[in-house]
Order: structure tokens, then sequence, then C-alpha cells
């Protein structure tokens, strides 16, 4: 991935001070209020505990400058209940937590936010596309005709949540903390 993305950061013509690095989330090997940006995604649900997520968070929040800006783009346990139940009401099956991911929990991200004094706001950018993707496709469409993400109606939903967002279905959410 870094290869990939060194050779993207060439082709587009970034400066200099970009750089890639794999690290461990927990202890970040970097000075305190170093970066403009800090940013995750789906990183901090392969951390085995909320502990865990927790010293991943702090290491985030410590690496960047004050004015800077961190996006934890991971995914909620709230909305995969959420939508769990509605395709109950179908008698499909539940979607589920896999062994190497551990969910975010809202109630406990928000708690532990706000008992650090860091503002942040919330940003649902994929509600439509879960509902599309993982309720309403298996009702017109068969998953043998459509193997893995493939299904047409995936797109379609991809591209009406470009317009239209909310209602708490996208387990793939966004929080924005300014520092």
């Amino acid at each position: 991935m870094i290869a990939e993305a060194n050779k993207n950061k060439k082709k587009y013509g970034y400066t200099s001070n970009i750089f890639f690095k794999v690290d461990n989330i927990k202890n970040l090997q970097f000075k305190d209020n170093i970066f403009d940006v800090v940013y995750t995604t789906r990183t901090l649900i392969n951390l085995s505990t909320w502990n865990e997520q927790k010293q991943g968070i702090s290491e985030c929040v410590r690496v960047c400058k004050i004015g800077g800006t961190i996006i934890f783009s991971e995914a909620f346990w709230e909305p995969l209940v959420l939508l769990n139940s509605i395709r109950s009401l179908k008698s499909l099956p539940p979607l589920v937590e896999h062994d190497f991911n551990r969910y975010i929990k809202k109630k406990y991200l928000e708690e532990f936010l706000i008992s650090q004094n860091i503002k942040f706001e919330v940003i649902d950018f994929s509600s439509i596309y879960y509902l599309g993707s993982r309720f309403l496709r298996e009702l017109v469409t068969k998953a043998e005709d459509f193997p893995g993400y493939s299904n047409p109606i995936n797109e379609i939903f991809y591209n009406i949540e470009k317009e239209y967002s909310g209602g708490g279905f996208g387990i793939q959410q966004a929080y924005i903390i300014q520092k």
C-alpha cells in the first residue's frame, strides 16, 4: 500500500512533505503536534478492545497540530444493529461483526471525546448506500446472480449517496475533530 501511495504521490505531483509509513497506532513514533491532518479508515476497528481503540484515538490526537484536523472514518456498532433490525423484518440473516473487526460503539467514542474536552462533528456519509446494498439489494436480487459487491444495485445506491445521505444506517461514518 505504501508503494502504491508513493506512486500516486508522484503521479499527482504532491510535495515532498507528504510521506507514508507503517507504524503502530497505539504508540506512534512521532513527536506531539506534528501533523496538519491525521486520518484513519477502518484502522481503529482492527484493535481488539475499546481500551486499545482509545489508545489509538489518543495517539492520533497527540500527533495532530493545534488547528489541525483528525478524521476517524471507521465502522460503528449502532448502525450495524439498526441494519440488522430492519433485515429481521424481512427474515434476512443478520450481518455480523467479523473476528478481525471490533466496531466502535458511538456512545463510548462520544463519551471519551467529551471527557477529553474534544469537540467533534459526525458525518453519516454512507447510510443510503448501506440501506440499499445491505438490505434492499437482497429483496430484489439473488446473491448468486451477483457475487460479492458486483451487484449493480450497489452502484446505484453509491451514486444516490452522493446527493442524499442520513438515516443512521451507514456503518462507515466519520468523526471529524478540529484540534
